[in-house]
């Protein structure tokens, strides 16, 4: 994953940061720095280990054969899709799920899952699901 991936999944937007070079790490670091406006303690070395991470998850989820799930599934699903631009169904896991898998779309990239904006659509629904409020 690109340095300007992995930083506009963790939430930084970086289309007011046009350059016509690669985003460098440590370049990566100050920006985030930057954008929060403070000193993160975040290093060049961080930022490569979480990218070491997500290439080491996609390398195994490859590999990985889920086991069948006896329930219902609650699936929020990236409509924008991954960082590699595939956009992939939530029905590819129908054949590993024996109920319902009732799906909400979520308007960001799959690496921006965990931002400010999904949370805002994810977490109501994930709370009136467990009956606290109306959906």
């Amino acid at each position: 994953m690109s340095v300007e991936n992995l930083l506009a999944g963790l939430g930084l937007d970086l289309t007011a940061q046009p350059s016509t070079e690669p985003l460098t790490y440590e370049r990566g670091v100050e920006l985030l720095d930057e954008s929060l406006g403070q000193t993160t303690g975040v290093s060049a070395d961080h930022l490569r280990r979480i990218n070491a991470g997500f290439e080491n998850s996609t390398r195994i989820m490859a590999e990985f054969v889920p086991d069948v799930f006896d329930g219902d599934v609650l699936f929020f699903s990236a409509t924008k899709g991954a960082s590699d631009g595939i956009v992939r169904s939530p029905q590819e896991w129908r054949p590993y799920v024996t109920g319902d898998i009732v799906i909400h779309d979520v308007d960001v990239f799959h690496n921006e899952m965990t931002n400010a904006d999904a949370a805002s659509v994810i977490g109501p629904v994930v709370d009136s699901h467990l009956g606290n409020t109306p959906e």
